[in-house]
Order: structure tokens, then sequence, then C-alpha cells
């Protein structure tokens, strides 16, 4: 659902922009512009299994037995790939002609899911020696939310302000973790009053992860009026290695796509 409306509110940014510009008058050009964006950057990942994570051992005939064992990596869902979707505020200064520089603030998700791949993995709950308790999970779900600070350069090749102008961009992406959202799905409901338990349990993200990123984009309609931009960004690369989620560690940037809606402000 997060997903749809996502791309929804993409397509209707560019569309409002291209009717808006239909009419062209010769207008000076505003220096500075209010952006407002969404995004999307596939990255690969390598799964994490917490140090909590058990398994039930079974004897030849394939019966469980009662003891339990580490298995940090049996079985386990591994996409290798997750999307971070993005929304955010981005004021623009045009420098010259042919050159903008953009910053302003942005917020992102990425979800995460640990999950075994057709059944369950036991966790081993807070205790000492002498009383080991563990439950049955289905999958822990979780939400990373971040607020980054973008900083961009475009560049345009030509100076004539075309309705569709080519350009290129140098931008670098600075997150911070606002705040993380879990959700603990047990085989049994008897069992979910341990859920808080096993999120105190978990390892937190990393607070900070940055990265930087070449890209190609296009201008859509004049730049004295209301315009959209369509960019791909590629290719990217991360400052430091850091993790995701509790779960994912951070392997590289796939690619990037943007698209913003661009409004003159006259001063």
């Amino acid at each position: 659902m997060q997903r749809n409306r996502f791309l929804i509110a993409a397509i209707c940014l560019l569309f409002i922009s291209g009717s808006l510009s239909a009419q062209d008058k010769a207008v000076p050009k505003s220096v500075w512009r209010l952006g407002i964006e969404a995004g999307l950057h596939p990255m690969s990942y390598n799964i994490i299994v917490p140090s909590q994570v058990r398994e039930i051992p079974k004897n030849s005939y394939g019966a469980a037995l009662t003891s339990v064992y580490l298995s940090p990596h049996s079985n386990f869902r591994n996409d290798w790939l997750k999307t971070s979707y993005y929304v955010g505020i981005k004021p623009e200064y045009q420098l010259a002609d042919r050159l903008s520089l953009t910053s302003g603030v942005r917020l992102s998700f990425t979800d995460d899911k640990l999950a075994k791949v057709g059944g369950f993995f036991v966790w081993e709950l807070p205790g000492n020696v002498n009383n080991t308790n563990y439950v049955r999970i289905e999958e822990i779900q979780q939400t990373v939310y971040n607020l980054g600070i973008p900083l961009e350069l475009r560049f345009y090749p030509r100076r004539r302000d075309h309705f569709v102008r080519q350009y290129f961009v140098l931008g670098a992406m600075f997150n911070f973790v606002a705040f993380t959202r879990t959700k603990v799905k047990f085989t049994n409901l008897i069992m979910a009053k341990h859920e808080q338990e096993i999120k105190e349990q978990l390892n937190k993200p990393d607070n900070f992860s940055s990265y930087c990123y070449l890209g190609m984009g296009l201008k859509i309609g004049k730049m004295h009026r209301p315009f959209g931009n369509l960019e791909v960004h590629f290719p990217m690369f991360s400052f430091s290695q850091s993790k995701l989620t509790s779960f994912s560690e951070y392997r590289g940037h796939i690619i990037g796509i943007n698209t913003s809606l661009k409004i003159p402000l006259d001063f």
C-alpha cells in the first residue's frame, strides 16, 4: 500500500508540473525555488541473524528434540535487495544560468523482515544458566525511518531554457535515524507478552549513514513557471559500511530514481 501511494504521488508531481508550464512567457528567471520531491533507491545488503536465534534439532526420523542450539544462518529469507522510499522539501538556489544548488530535509523509510523459510524460529529470552526460556516466532517486522539532509549541484550543458532540458547531478546524502517500528509475530498469542523483551534485545540500526552519487535528469517545463524534474542516480557510493536495520547490513546502492516539482519564488 505504501509503495502504491508513493508511485501515484510521483506521477502526480510530473503531471502537475507539466500542466502549469504549458504557457511560455518572457518572464525573468527566479533565483529561489521551492522543491517538493519523492524518490526511491534499491540497495543490496547482507542478512544479520541475531545471536538470540536458536534452532530445534531433529532426529533421523524428523521428530523435534527437546534441546536447542545456535543456528544463525539456517534457512532464513534473504532477498539481498531492499528499497528505501523517501519524500522531502528542497529549496533550490540558481547560482548561474547553467548551475543550481539544492538542499533541504528528506524523510525516508526502509522495511525489513526476519523470517524463516517455511516455518518458525526459536528465540532465547533473557535469563540465567538455570532458567532459560524460549519462544517460537514466525517473523519480526521492522521499519526504520530516517531524517536526512541532501546536498545537490545541478549543471545544465545548454544555456537556453528549453521546455525539456537535460542536466547532470552531483549529490550527497546524510541520514540520521529518527525512529524505528518493530512488530513480533508469534506462533502462539500467549507468547505475545514477551514482545517488549525481544524488542529490547535487538541491536539498533546505525544512527548515521551517508552516500554520494552522480546522475542525469530532465527538466520538464520553463524555469520561470512551476516545472518538474525526473532523475536517475548512478553510480552511488557509500562513505561507510552501515547497519540499515536490526537484521540487514548495507553492501551497496544499485540505482536511484527521483521526481520533483519546483515552484519559483519571487521576493
